[in-house]
């Protein structure tokens, strides 16, 4: 494997890929129709194909870098690919394929999405779910000196920085949409993460009056108030493309 599939191994010493199930995937979940065939790239432990059979009768495949979250997923009886989404093949023609917190990491994001056009049907859709780096406590922070990333996960590490060392591209809706546009694809649905902040308990009084009113603002269904942010996209034929101007950005 290449030494630019590092970023994207799957690695069961830290506590994010010890987990069966994350607090995002219920957005992705209710965008992805009953009885499709689904593709998940970056499957990880693959309980969200899991659920994705067990409840809404898909034909689940994932595709993970990693071996070991392939042993995982066939541990499951889960039917995976080992192979990186931007040097290999990707075989199958699918109804949905899901990129849940896998297109941060990517480096060529571009040509992944040119490249997945071929395994989508021609009424297929993409699901993207990826950090939000433009939300309004990201904003706050950004004004506050915080660095995009931070470089480790120390405490000194976020003390510096907002999103994991592991990202090395940073979204918000409307780069999304423009990159969605660019590459052929019309982004049909957004959802946001609502789910409310996870943080340590405030010590004193004015601090926990900032968090009950961000959590207020948080649930509000906006990307300015969504740590994540859903797209669900729909793969736009070659005709369509040249009579809408789609790949234009809307700024031109």
């Amino acid at each position: 494997m290449s030494k630019k599939t590092k970023i994207l191994i799957f690695d069961e010493q830290q506590p994010y890929f010890q987990q069966d199930w994350h607090w995002f995937y219920a957005e992705v979940i209710r965008l992805v129709p009953a009885n499709s065939a689904v593709l998940d790239i970056g499957c990880g432990r693959g309980e969200l194909l899991n659920y994705l059979r067990d409840e809404k009768a898909c034909r689940i495949t994932g595709l993970d870098a990693s071996e070991d979250a392939v042993a995982v997923c066939q541990d499951k009886a889960i039917d995976v690919i080992e192979c990186d989404v931007e040097e290999d093949a990707i075989p199958g023609v699918y109804d949905v394929v899901i990129m849940s917190h896998v297109f941060e990491h990517l480096i060529d994001p571009c040509g992944a999405l040119k490249k997945l056009r071929d395994n989508l049907k021609d009424d297929g859709h993409l699901i993207i779910a990826v950090p939000n780096f433009s939300d309004l406590v990201s904003r706050i922070l950004y004004l506050l000196g915080k660095n995009v990333k931070r470089f480790g996960d120390t405490a000194d590490d976020r003390r510096l920085g907002i999103q994991p060392a592991g990202h090395i591209q940073f979204y918000n809706k409307g780069t999304l949409a423009w990159l969605l546009r660019k590459t052929g694809y019309q982004p049909d649905e957004w959802s946001y993460d609502r789910t409310p902040f996870l943080h340590r308990a405030a010590a004193f009084f004015p601090e926990v009056l900032v968090r009950w009113f961000l959590q207020q603002l948080y649930r509000l269904p906006h990307a300015l108030f969504s740590r994540v942010i859903v797209v669900r996209a729909r793969k736009v034929q070659l005709e369509e493309r040249e009579r809408t101007g789609i790949t234009r950005a809307k700024s031109e």
